[in-house]
């Protein structure tokens, strides 16, 4: 009997839990071979605030996955307790294709093999393209309604350029633009690194990201060069 309960409330908890997992199929880059973007998704959609977390968008950065990888487990956990009360998006490997880098047994997770760009530049960039979305949309007194037209802008834009007939892209376009996806409607937006010398950076990254939210004005991308993270900033303050 003592089992037959125990084997119920492991049902119960199995059906409450709102761990999702989704697998985006990337267009192959060989003959015989196609990588693939892991999403786990925690807490309800739509519902309050959103998270969203990549790891090793360098793929020879391997922190990052280490930290997603032990996240996802404490997630778990807490998703069975009911204790996630806001989404949370996680994709521990967020560069598949430079996962998939060996040279001469050395690992090249940086810059991709194929055309040479560093990992993280080139993202395209949807802003001037929701500028056109969202003309005369807006409204001057409700902040949470236009935050909702634009991401809803912004999510349109992606979709479409995600869909095949939109034109051929290559398979680092496509991932960019998931990971863009994803990210896009987040309230939150942690892309994360590792680097022997980077620690300054990221404190004035922070210092930056403070002044923005204090003046409600930021001018912190760098056209030339649409980094993950830059890209975010631009669409969030600008």
């Amino acid at each position: 009997m003592q089992r037959i309960i125990s084997f119920l409330r492991h049902i119960v908890v199995l059906t409450m839990t709102t761990h999702e997992v989704r697998k985006v199929l990337l267009p192959s880059s060989g003959i015989g071979t196609q990588s693939q973007l892991i999403f786990h998704k925690y807490g309800p959609t739509g519902r309050g605030k959103k998270v969203y977390i990549q790891a090793s968008l360098h793929a020879d950065e391997l922190p990052g996955m280490l930290v997603a990888h032990h996240l996802i487990k404490l997630l778990e956990e807490a998703d069975k307790q009911n204790l996630v009360a806001q989404e949370i998006l996680i994709v521990p490997f967020a560069n598949p294709i430079g996962l998939g880098q060996n040279f001469l047994g050395k690992h090249q997770g940086r810059f991709s093999t194929a055309s040479g760009v560093n990992f993280n530049r080139s993202f395209a960039d949807p802003f001037q393209a929701v500028v056109k979305r969202v003309d005369g949309r807006l409204h001057e007194t409700s902040l949470e309604e236009n935050v909702r037209i634009i991401r809803e802008a912004l999510i349109n834009e992606l979709d479409e350029r995600l869909d095949p007939s939109s034109g051929v892209k290559s398979v680092e376009e496509v991932m960019k633009l998931h990971l863009l996806r994803g990210a896009c409607d987040a309230d939150l937006v942690l892309d994360l690194h590792c680097d022997c010398s980077k620690f300054m950076v990221c404190l004035l990254c922070l210092a930056f990201l403070y002044l923005a939210i204090e003046s409600q004005y930021a001018l912190l991308t760098f056209p030339t060069s649409k980094l993950f993270t830059n890209l975010h900033v631009h669409l969030l303050f600008n």
